[in-house]
């Protein structure tokens, strides 16, 4: 990928493109083989979707600060992020239970026999969706090197200045950056330019997620990301470090997929809907939702502590129809509301209807089923935004 800085609507029709893909798939099977072949291709798109997993390599010299970057990245404890430190490279590391996205520590750059070749091969590049280069003071030519290697293969990467916090002055000033990259205008190399090399360039304090360009630094990775499922995985991996209206476009993109899988892989009749549905599937579906947006008890519970704070004023601001404790009987009801209203499906879904109109409950049954995951999403979303407006105002003092 040429640039970091892709264009975000780029991105969204790459998973719009593969969606589509996906929507092709499912109607070849419907009339190849009927609702049986249609729910055996939404289960292996379901298991293609929850398989993929970007790899992030993170590397630069010693002491640069990349156990603590991806400690933070990923949120964890002391006692994993010592462990790490200490992991022969490449090392990997990810969130217990949604290894949606790994990190790797790599070997340290530097040293007299270094080789940029050599080292990528070593590493096998290839499996990396992208790679973030550190330097506390300025980048020397290896990883200089390295960045014009990455750029000429097409791999992204972002060219991160570590331990910013020590000299927060010079932070973002132009004549910062050409200090840091001294050595590129020093000795010119023929697949970095400085223009490309400051438009990849983030300040970091490592520990700190919040603060500097930590979350443009993610985003950036993520836009840049190779494929649109990738993009995806990292959205939802890094869910509180994305943009919160691209997390919410990708999920809203997938809803259909959602709808007809609980309409045709294991259903059941239930009392109040005029079709049968996997509610379970649903009841799953959405609490992932809550968990990955982290306003889910757990995640609230944690943020509350941080802020010296009793739980229930954060969990207070939750304004989302369904209960946190969810059930069958919660998604039912709502279910029931939404087919009783026969809303249509939002104008961007329009190209399902022909394929909704062949399930056993008709285009209705997967119009309400659609309706009620993109409204959860929404409706999740705004909580997520509420809770955040709350942590803000409590950090004020408010």
């Amino acid at each position: 990928m040429e640039d970091l800085g892709v264009d975000v609507a780029q991105a969204q029709l790459a998973m719009e493109q593969e969606v589509d893909g996906m929507l092709q798939q499912l109607t070849d099977a419907m009339e190849s083989g009927g609702l049986p072949a249609l729910a055996n291709e939404v289960q292996e798109i379901r298991q293609k979707v929850r398989d993929v997993t970007a790899q992030v390599a993170v590397t630069g010299p010693p002491n640069v600060g990349k156990t603590t970057l991806i400690s933070t990245a990923l949120r964890l404890s002391a006692e994993t992020a010592a462990l790490l430190q200490h992991a022969p490279k490449p090392a990997p590391c990810f969130q217990p239970g949604r290894p949606r996205v790994i990190f790797w520590e790599l070997p340290a750059i530097g040293g007299a026999s270094f080789c940029v070749n050599t080292y990528l091969r070593q590493v096998d590049v290839d499996k990396y969706t992208g790679f973030l280069i550190l330097s506390c003071t300025e980048f020397s030519r290896e990883m200089l090197g390295l960045a014009s290697e990455l750029r000429r293969i097409g791999k992204p990467f972002c060219l991160i200045r570590s331990k910013i916090d020590v000299r927060r002055r010079c932070y973002r000033k132009r004549e910062f950056a050409d200090e840091v990259l001294c050595a590129l205008r020093r000795q010119p190399l023929p697949h970095l330019d400085l223009e490309s090399a400051v438009v990849r360039l983030f300040y970091l304090d490592c520990r700190d997620s919040e603060d500097f360009d930590f979350k443009p630094c993610v985003q950036a990775l993520q836009d840049a990301s190779p494929s649109a499922l990738l993009r995806h995985s990292l959205l939802v991996s890094l869910s509180y470090l994305s943009n919160k209206f691209q997390l919410k476009t990708s999920l809203k993109q997938l809803t259909p997929i959602w709808a007809i899988h609980s309409l045709v892989v294991d259903p059941v009749g239930l009392a109040g809907l005029p079709y049968q549905v996997n509610a379970r599937f649903l009841v799953d579906q959405i609490y992932f939702y809550r968990l990955i947006l982290g306003i889910d008890f757990q995640a609230l519970k944690v943020q509350a502590k941080r802020l010296r704070l009793p739980t229930f004023v954060l969990s207070d601001e939750l304004r989302a129809g369904l209960p946190c404790s969810l059930s069958e009987v919660d998604v039912v009801a709502e279910l029931t509301k939404w087919t009783a209203l026969k809303v249509p499906v939002a104008n961007s879904k329009l190209k399902w209807v022909p394929l909704l109109r062949q399930l056993p409950g008709g285009e209705i049954s997967g119009a309400a089923v659609i309706r009620l995951l993109d409204f959860m999403v929404t409706q999740y979303m705004i909580d997520v935004y509420r809770i955040e407006s709350k942590i803000a105002a409590v950090l004020r003092g408010e």
